[in-house]
């Protein structure tokens, strides 16, 4: 009921201010999140006049990046994070990190997402420097950011080695990611579940690929690698 009310004010901001582009944000996000749980969710959603789909949501965010005053830096880490980890919209990715990257050089996660999008982009030149940046720093996080950021830099050495065709450097890098995993969200887990059984199937032990993208699938947490992984539980990646 509070969140309910919380959100009466912002479309009563959002009616009573039409310019105001940065109300967009929180409409795209619930409207975006609707859009991902058909049912009760989403019916709830259209009954007090949203939209209810990922492309209503995505738009509005984007609104909100290229509009907004003052929520344009938390809309474009959201619509980053939504591209490279549920959408797999890469260019998308890319464009925007590239922003945050460049106007917030020491955040680490902004960091983290540009590496990622300029790896799945094929970028060659500056991946190694961003890796050897990501090393330095790594030291002078809190110890709960270490153990947060630690395993999300191994899946990107994983990630980097996987589409250099250096499968067993990958294999090593996405073990210890698992293996060390203490991130509250788990969006990069699946995605590490999701390639391991990749390398596994490239491997050809399809038991191993199988048991992999069947946890992966479990996490149930709406990133583009359920689906991913579904796929393959049915056709072996090559």
């Amino acid at each position: 009921m509070n969140a309910y009310r919380g959100f009466q004010i912002i479309r009563r901001i959002e009616r009573e201010y039409p310019d105001l582009m940065d109300a967009k944000l929180p409409i795209g996000i619930v409207e975006y999140f609707s859009g991902l749980n058909p049912g009760l969710v989403q019916w709830t959603a259209k009954l007090i006049g949203l939209e209810a789909t990922r492309q209503a949501g995505l738009g509005k965010i984007e609104l909100a990046v290229s509009e907004g005053e003052f929520a344009n830096v938390e809309a474009k880490k959201i619509i980053t994070f939504l591209s490279l980890w549920v959408e797999n919209d890469i260019k998308t990715a890319l464009r925007y990190s590239d922003d945050l990257h460049r106007d917030f050089p020491k955040n680490y996660f902004f960091t983290i997402m540009y590496l990622e999008s300029m790896i799945k982009s094929g970028e060659k030149d500056g991946v190694l420097d961003l890796f050897s940046k990501l090393e330095r720093e790594l030291e002078f996080l809190t110890p709960i950011q270490r153990e947060w950021y630690k395993s999300y830099l191994d899946y990107e050495k994983s990630q980097y080695y996987f589409h250099n065709s250096e499968f067993e450097k990958a294999l090593h890098y996405v073990d210890l990611s698992i293996d060390e995993y203490h991130a509250e969200l788990d969006i990069i887990l699946s995605h590490a579940l999701l390639l391991k059984g990749k390398l596994y199937d490239i491997k050809h032990e399809r038991e191993k690929a199988i048991f992999l993208y069947k946890k992966c699938v479990k996490l149930d947490n709406y990133s583009s690698a359920i689906d991913e992984a579904t796929t393959y539980l049915k056709h072996r990646y090559k």
